[in-house]
């Protein structure tokens, strides 16, 4: 529960201002967080300010943690084009998810065509992601196993 809370409360604190939270259902449905966050509400004094959830498609079926050539491709990006560290479990599906939302991207495509930047131009974006890192390495040495490089 400390997820949604720290996604909440961040939202709720934004009251008033231009900043949109947008939760992104990486491990679940889009249902599924919304009723969280609903009763995350009820349980810390019914302020009603509840941040966006993207939808999640249904195809293609995604099972969560597990290795994916589109996840690491995404991760692989990430990683050569920000200065930050991502982790290997939720980013991908973060992002992918964001990709899905913005509109028609060919994910067979060259990754450098995936630029958030040109998806929202008149956006900035902050990813704010409360977990760790600590898992990447056990997730790398399953792709490696894999054959992905």
């Amino acid at each position: 529960m400390s997820l949604f809370s720290s996604r909440f409360f961040r939202q709720s604190s934004l009251l008033g201002s231009a900043v949109e939270v947008i939760n992104v259902p990486c491990a679940t449905s889009s249902a599924i967080m919304l009723d969280e966050l609903k009763r995350l509400d009820l349980n810390t004094g019914a302020i009603g300010v509840l941040p966006m959830v993207l939808d999640v498609p249904l195809k293609p079926y995604f099972r969560f943690g597990s290795i994916n050539s589109l996840h690491f491709k995404i991760w692989k990006y990430l990683s050569a084009h920000n200065k930050l560290r991502f982790d290997l479990v939720y980013a991908p599906r973060a992002f992918e998810l964001l990709l899905r939302n913005a509109g028609n991207i060919d994910f067979e495509s060259d990754a450098t065509e995936w630029s958030l930047k040109s998806l929202f131009p008149h956006h900035h974006l902050m990813y704010y992601h409360c977990g760790g890192t600590e898992g990447n390495e056990s997730q790398l040495a399953r792709y490696t196993y894999r054959g992905f490089k």
